[in-house]
């Protein structure tokens, strides 16, 4: 009997020495795929099958040590992250500015906005917030120039393109507006500052305005009956002036932004 007993226990522990095997090399198979894994910064992977680890073999302090340096990695790339858009928002509102020192601020923020997230997304490249506020930090840096060209420019210059675009908006104002004058002013306005998206709205409409008379004609029709019931609180048919401005010219930015204001 005992003798019995004895082969039965035997072979309880053959059979448990080899689940036993078995579990570690299936814990070797997993540690090798999440660490693959990580190698490529696919980090919820990764995690997730040493979490699965983990389960097997409780007391595996190596998988639990990995598991610590992903939460780790995470940590420190959400709270860059957060750094990163708050300066993001700081930065933009400064960059939209007239005040020379509100623009240093805003250029600085900015940069360190830029600097932290790319910070963040070197650490977890495979992140979805990541990657959608890549197209945010894009605009981020075309506002950046933008203003490190503004600051470039002399007060007594900034005050010289300042009369230009009022010369070329009191033109364009007119019952019977000479685009060709007017297309010349902001030329010479975009000679100082190439990028200014006033002027090249300006040059663009008046260009639109010397090539399609009668299309114009109608555009400031519409746009002046979108404005006056804008003002008067219609909105709805605001909006369908407004709309019927894009029919004819479909980058009418000034349409555009009423529309926008409407929605």
């Amino acid at each position: 009997m005992k003798s019995k007993q004895g082969i039965i226990f035997l072979s309880l522990l053959i059979a448990l020495q080899a689940f036993s095997g078995l579990m570690s090399a299936t814990v070797r198979e997993m540690d090798r795929d999440a660490q693959a894994y990580f190698d490529k910064k696919e980090y919820n992977q990764a995690i997730g099958l040493w979490l699965n680890c983990i389960e097997l073999e409780p007391d595996n302090e190596r998988i639990q040590q990995k598991i610590e340096l992903v939460y780790e990695i995470k940590q420190q790339k959400d709270l860059t992250f957060q750094k990163a858009r708050l300066n993001y928002r700081i930065a933009r509102r400064k960059l939209a500015m007239d005040d020379d020192r509100e623009l240093e601020l805003g250029i600085t923020t900015g940069r360190t906005a830029i600097k932290d997230y790319v910070t963040a997304f070197r650490l977890d490249p495979k992140d979805g917030d990541m990657r959608d506020s890549m197209d945010d930090m894009r605009r981020l840096e075309e506002d950046i120039r933008n203003a490190e060209e503004r600051l470039r420019l002399s007060r007594a210059m900034r005050a010289r393109v300042e009369a230009l675009k009022v010369e070329a908006r009191t033109e364009m104002a007119l019952a019977e507006p000479d685009f060709v004058k007017a297309r010349d002013i902001w030329n010479r306005v975009l000679r100082y500052v190439p990028q200014d998206s006033e002027a090249m709205e300006g040059k663009r409409r008046c260009e639109f305005a010397i090539e399609n008379r009668i299309k114009f004609e109608r555009i400031r029709a519409y746009m002046a009956r979108g404005v006056e019931l804008f003002e008067n609180k219609e909105y709805a048919p605001a909006k369908g002036e407004f709309q019927q401005v894009l029919s004819v010219d479909r980058r009418h930015r000034e349409a555009r932004n009423y529309i926008e204001r409407i929605d």
